[in-house]
């Protein structure tokens, strides 16, 4: 049993021996060990400085697209109620001109017509009863003499015309007495 126990001794010295050795051999080797943990460990830590960098700028720049996006969608809103605008505006337009040309027509025969309502209403005094026939002669050649006038606009004319012959109707529609003879 000696050597059985001599064996056993040698092993356990043996195997010391190794740990001894191998723990010399790391103590060695373990400092370079750590100081590549520690870079890594301080790279990675400015990496995720970079990561975090990049992602705050991410962030920023989503907002910023989904801020454009919405301007965008703003503008299309706003261009497509100008687009309506302005194809109510050019129909408007050419109402207008063809407004401006009916105007044209129009304008061109009041002069006409005020002449016949003058004309008209002064035969109709002269074959009317010989009522106040100075006044209403006198009412008949000023509004002669304002119809030629350039300085009154066809508005002013036809008032005026009217006022006579409202003046005229007016006469009919009184009881005065009057005496005179019918020329």
């Amino acid at each position: 049993m000696k050597l059985a126990g001599i064996i056993t001794l040698i092993r356990i010295n043996l195997t010391l021996c190794l740990v001894l050795f191998c723990s010399t051999l790391n103590a060695g080797s373990l400092e370079p060990a750590l100081r590549l943990d520690a870079k890594n460990q301080q790279k990675a830590a400015d990496s995720q400085k970079q990561i975090d960098k990049l992602d705050d700028e991410r962030k920023q720049m989503l907002q910023k697209y989904l801020h454009v996006q919405r301007r965008i969608a703003l503008l299309r809103s706003d261009n497509a109620q100008l687009q309506t605008r302005l194809k109510a505006q050019a129909q408007n337009r050419l109402l207008l001109q063809q407004q401006r040309a009916e105007i044209e027509v129009t304008r061109s025969g009041i002069a006409p017509l005020l002449a016949q309502m003058h004309s008209t209403l002064d035969e109709f005094v002269s074959h009317d009863l010989a009522f106040l026939p100075q006044e209403r002669s006198m009412r008949l050649q000023r509004l002669a003499s304002r119809l030629k006038r350039a300085d009154i606009s066809d508005g002013e004319r036809y008032r005026q015309i009217l006022q006579a012959w409202q003046v005229e109707l007016q006469y009919g529609r009184t009881i005065e007495v009057y005496q005179g003879s019918r020329k």
